[in-house]
């Protein structure tokens, strides 16, 4: 009772806000209850166990370390052998004999402990002694049931249930060692029983009607959720309404119904890299790319309109993971903490094993180091480049070695990446339209060699068949992917197969947000509190399409909204919106903002609302002795052009020092808000009184926006001269790419906006620290403005950032420097990315050297990529505008 009440209130106050009122008491009383009842089964067995060996004669005194040793017996020898099944461990010579030798050796301490406690206790050893051994118990249950809460948290399963097995057995011998002798023990046990029926009774109740006690169970609590897995408990209330809403809201979700429960099954999720949905047969596609997967569609359920969160891999499949929207929450606070699904599945004992290529987190993988390191927290890791029939000999390997009782597995193929390449037998042409269509149907054919092992070999496994994101072909002017928030890069095909559900098709919005808690409750395991995905279960069931909530994603500084086939997209750096009406226009043609304006209010405040909603279930982190994060900064890191008022104020007011600083930053980080330029210009010298880099800060802000003040550009030019940042790293506020940005660095931006070539120097050392993220385009779209030579040596460093290379092209093009052309003619010819190849077409076009002009000759010869050949076609004719 004891340590089960001490466990439960450990997990208390490390929930803290976490679980409101009452249930915090509520928790405390499943500990009580579910301690007293293992407490009382372990006793008694160990009673039987006495009884049985025999409690008479000093002949029978070691047959008091039988039952201690037959107790502890699978418990060790558990220990013992998980100890070196690791990779590392299972490779030193001799480990199963040292696991032999570590189990003998175990169960021979705990026999020969118990033959010791029992000669102490029953043969007359002074109350003194057998009162200083029961403190040693309840002293090292204390160390045990913290070295369980904190050493090696959610890793190891095996290490933490010996941990609470261990716990378990000192809370029962140190309550026997404290009532041994005791003349009130019948009016303790009496009172002890009282007790755990009343806190039965309310943990009954609590358990099966507060999802958030079972969560806090299963998921905070050191012991009591490895005892729980073992122990009968009352079925949760089943809850009609949605699990979350996407939108933080408190308000109830419209009823939707229950969706279905298949626990023990495994679950199988296939993402394919870059796969459209409108490339692939089930949603309408002509060509043959996809029969295995059309085949699989025609028996599940069909998400007509589902989301990812980001256009870029690593985000996607973070926030697909974890059910949380982890490119804004990188935005709005460092750190990458969280607990990924696989982390929750272990715990109600599934296998997990994930198969995925090192390119998962080619993007944003310093942001994402926890997840990228620990591999999603699965047990069984393939991180490596492979073809997709080499995939499925793995995953076949893996079943047939490791045989899994349940398994939730997740693989990763990359193939319709970029670049595109022929498959044999797969052939639809030489372009890259073809050559991707190519990689799809030899994807789809390795998926069909998967679902026929698991027809034949797992026929109850869930397979949920999704995407991490799309691929552009030109649709709005672009290629590939993480650039845009148009259908074509953020919808993704999403198939969920139920073994024995009737097929379906869902026409409103989903996301890959969403996927989490829906395995989660497929499989009847309470959902985190603080998941925010949707459960897709009840659409799983047949609810109606309308009660589902909005969708959102993000790229850079743009964030959508999708909710009942209207989609707003908004540049919250720009503070442009474009509204899209889905089923009258799939192509994101017509922007409806100004002839719609009531329903793009509407989007709006729902894009608000989620926004704001992002840190209330997050420990966002505010600047020191700011308390809470202030809303304006909250919106600035985000990016929001919104924010600079309110921003103003923050820097304006009296208040923490690092609070105004980083409001200050977040000013110049922002778009030039020309209608602040004369409260900023104002703002300048009340700062400069009160805190004179603060005043700095503004100051650029205020000549960025316009500001005509002759004290206010001397001051942007005095900040040329302050000491660089020597660390580029970091987080920016609008980008989780972006390094962060010195004042020098924003004081030659603000200048090279004008024209001003005072800031060159500045710009080529920033230049030349390029890391491929969002500010290093920014310099380079600076340095193309000043037309300034010297940058030019910096500038073709800079080609070997992928994220950049485009910008730094056009640059060079711009520059016309003849340094250029041998760069230029390189990338003609062997850039893999059309986009580059076309701009370098026009770049040596411009050129107008012999040299420039054999190169492009040559190149039309052999490019079959029709946008390229159009570039090459008018360079060659001076017509540089194709």
């Amino acid at each position: 009772m004891v340590a089960g009440a001490a466990d439960a209130a450990l997990a208390v106050w490390r929930l803290g806000d976490q679980l409101f009122g009452w249930r915090k008491a509520q928790l405390v009383c499943v500990g009580v209850a579910l301690g007293a009842a293992l407490g009382l089964a372990l006793g008694g067995l160990g009673w039987a166990l006495a009884r049985a060996s025999g409690r008479l004669g000093a002949a029978s005194r070691w047959r008091q370390g039988v039952w201690p040793a037959l107790l502890a017996a699978p418990v060790v020898w558990r220990a013992a052998f998980s100890l070196f099944s690791g990779p590392k461990a299972s490779q030193i010579p001799g480990h199963e004999v040292l696991s032999w030798g570590l189990a003998l050796l175990g169960v021979a301490v705990c026999g020969l402990s118990g033959v010791w406690v029992s000669v102490t206790v029953v043969e007359g050893a002074r109350l003194g002694r057998v009162r200083i051994l029961a403190g040693a118990c309840w002293g090292a249950l204390g160390v045990v049931a913290t070295a369980n809460a904190f050493v090696l948290p959610r890793l190891y399963p095996w290490f933490h249930e010996t941990l609470a097995a261990t716990a378990l057995a000192l809370a029962v011998l140190g309550a026997w060692l404290s009532l041994a002798r005791s003349p009130r023990v019948r009016h303790t046990v009496v009172a002890s029983l009282v007790a755990a029926s009343l806190c039965a009774a309310v943990a009954q109740q609590a358990l099966a009607n507060r999802r958030q006690v079972r969560f806090a169970l299963f998921d905070k609590t050191a012991a009591l959720g490895v005892y729980a897995r073992f122990v009968p408990l009352p079925s949760a209330r089943r809850v009609s309404l949605t699990k979350t809403r996407r939108d933080g809201g408190n308000a109830p979700a419209a009823p939707v119904g229950e969706g279905p429960k298949r626990p023990g099954a495994d679950v199988i999720l296939v993402t394919v890299d870059a796969l459209r949905p409108d490339h692939v047969g089930a949603y309408g596609y002509a060509r043959p790319t996809t029969p295995a997967l059309d085949a699989l569609a025609r028996t599940s359920t069909r998400f007509v309109r589902a989301y990812t969160q980001a256009p870029h891999t690593s985000f996607a499949t973070t926030s697909m993971l974890t059910g949380k929207y982890y490119p804004t929450l990188l935005r709005l606070k460092q750190g990458d903490e969280g607990e990924p699904i696989t982390t929750i599945v272990r715990r109600y004992g599934w296998k997990t094993a994930a198969f995925y290529p090192p390119a998962v987190f080619f993007v944003g993988g310093d942001k994402l180091a926890a997840f990228r390191d620990s591999g999603f927290q699965f047990e069984y890791l393939k991180v490596e480049f492979l073809d997709a029939e080499a995939r499925i000999d793995q995953i076949a390997s893996y079943f047939e070695t490791v045989k899994p009782e349940r398994a939730f597995l997740w693989v990763h193929f990359f193939e319709p990446h970029e670049p595109y390449e022929r498959h044999e037998g797969h052939d639809f042409g030489p372009n890259d339209r073809d050559r991707y269509d190519s990689e799809v149907a030899y994807t789809d054919a390795a998926i069909a060699r998967l679902l026929a092992y698991l027809e034949a070999r797992r026929p109850n496994a869930i397979v949920i068949v999704s995407a991490d994101h799309g691929e552009e072909f030109d649709e709005h002017g672009g290629r590939y992917h993480g650039s845009t928030l148009y259908e074509e890069q953020v919808r993704v095909p999403l198939i969920i197969h139920v073994p024995g559900l009737p097929a379906r098709i869902v026409e409103g919005q989903a996301e890959l947000v969403d996927l989490a808690p829906t395995i989660l409750s497929l499989l009847d395991i309470p959902l985190p509190a603080r998941m925010r995905g949707t459960d897709l279960g009840p659409w799983l069931a047949g609810a109606s399409d309308e009660a589902m909530p909005p969708a959102f994603a993000e790229v850079e500084d743009k964030r959508m909204v999708v909710h009942r086939g209207d989609k707003l997209i908004c540049g919250g750096q720009a503070g442009a919106c474009q509204l899209f009406d889905l089923k009258n226009d799939p192509t994101e043609r017509q922007n409806l903002i100004d002839e719609a304006p009531e329903r793009a209010q509407a989007l709006t405040r729902l894009l608000d609302e989620w926004l704001d909603a992002q840190g209330q279930l997050e420990a966002l982190e505010a600047p020191a002795e700011s308390g809470q994060l202030p809303r304006a900064l909250a919106r600035g890191r985000l990016g929001d052009a919104e924010a600079a008022p309110g921003l103003l104020a923050l820097v304006s007011a009296p208040g923490p020092a690092p609070l105004r600083e980083e409001a200050a930053r977040l000013l110049v980080s922002l778009p030039p808000q020309t209608e602040l330029a004369g409260a900023l210009s104002q703002a300048v010298p009340t700062l400069e009184a009160d805190v004179p880099g603060l005043a700095t800060w503004v100051a650029v802000a205020a000549f960025a926006a316009g500001s005509p003040s002759d004290a206010v550009q001397a001051r942007v030019r005095q900040a040329l001269a302050l000491p660089h940042a020597e660390v580029p790293a970091g987080t920016g506020p609008a980008d989780p790419e972006a390094p962060s940005m010195d004042l020098p660095l924003a004081a030659a931006l603000a200048l090279a906006e004008t024209g001003a070539s005072d800031g060159a120097p500045t710009l080529r050392r920033a230049l030349e620290r390029c890391d491929g993220g969002a500010l290093c385009r920014r310099v380079v779209r600076a340095v193309a403005r000043l037309q300034d030579p010297g940058a030019v040596p910096a500038l073709h460093a800079a080609l070997e950032h992928v994220n950049v290379r485009l910008e730094v092209v056009k640059a060079l093009g711009s520059m016309q420097d003849l340094r250029s052309v041998p760069v230029l003619v390189q990338a003609l010819r062997f850039d893999e990315r059309v986009p580059v190849r076309a701009e370098a077409a026009r770049a040596l076009g411009r050129m107008g050297v012999p040299a420039a002009r054999r190169a492009l000759s040559r190149a039309a010869r052999r490019e079959r990529e029709r946008v390229v050949a159009d570039a090459i076609a008018g360079a060659l004719r001076g017509d540089l505008n194709r």
